[in-house]
């Protein structure tokens, strides 16, 4: 059920691992097994941020079922500014997250909807 897109115009060299390090960032956070987390970077993209400059930065969108909320994303936003940080660079204040929740009737999954 949760879904990450990462964008980001820094360089990640493992990005099996950097994807297998935020799946088990949302699983924590989130209390949703792996088993359903999706994930997807795209790294070396361009983009820039405050002012033009280059400098590493990023745009999650995270969407999920049930668990966004303004205590959740707080805590979510630090989980995932952090591995930013410590994979790829990217400090805290040029990451951006976009929440997205998403209503059951409204996933597609296995032919049906959660």
């Amino acid at each position: 059920m949760p879904a990450a897109q990462i964008m980001t115009n820094a360089p990640i060299e493992d990005k099996k691992a950097f994807l297998k390090n935020m799946s088990a960032a949302i699983s924590e956070v989130t209390g949703k097994p792996e088993a359903y987390i999706m994930c997807s970077v795209q790294d070396n993209v361009d983009m820039i941020m405050s002012m033009a400059t280059e400098k590493p930065c990023c745009f999650i969108t995270f969407s999920c079922i049930g668990v966004i909320s303004a205590t959740k994303n707080r805590s979510m936003s630090e989980a995932f500014s952090s591995l930013m940080q410590k994979t790829c660079g990217v400090s805290p204040e040029r990451c951006y997250i976009n929440f997205v929740k998403v209503e059951r009737e409204n996933w597609g999954f296995n032919g049906s909807t959660f």
